[in-house]
């Protein structure tokens, strides 16, 4: 390849043009901490949800309602109940909340000190 000049040059490949490098790029300031959400069903602040469809996938729900759980709720909700259960008596967060059930979990992950997840076990009788 030759120059402007016309002198035969070489390409340095391994050599990023200017608008490529790191320190020439425009950053804005990043977020000292990640953001935090709020779980629909236990109100905790948590680094991200999952989306839970309040009547599930396979019960007709795919293009249902659907709410912002923290992966602990998530997991919970379908460790006790069955999709049936879901679909036709908890398919709204109120109804989720005032089943006895879930309010008992609801009193003891609100008493939790870490924001993380826990371990959920599934119960011997779903309903």
């Amino acid at each position: 390849m030759t120059g402007v000049d016309g002198l035969a040059r070489r390409h340095n490949y391994n050599q990023r043009p200017e608008a490529h490098r790191p320190e020439a790029r425009l950053t804005e300031a990043l977020p000292t901490r990640k953001a935090s959400v709020a779980c629909e069903l236990c109100r905790r602040e948590v680094e991200r949800c999952t989306v839970h469809h309040l009547v599930p996938k396979a019960k007709g729900g795919r293009f249902g309602p659907t709410a912002q759980l923290c992966s602990t709720c998530h997991r919970q909700l379908h460790a006790l109940f069955s999709e049936a259960t879901l679909a036709q008596e908890l398919h709204s967060i109120p109804k989720l909340q005032a089943n006895p059930q879930v309010h008992n979990y609801l009193k003891w992950v609100r008493k939790q000190k870490s924001p993380g997840g826990f371990r959920v076990r599934r119960a011997n009788h779903r309903i």
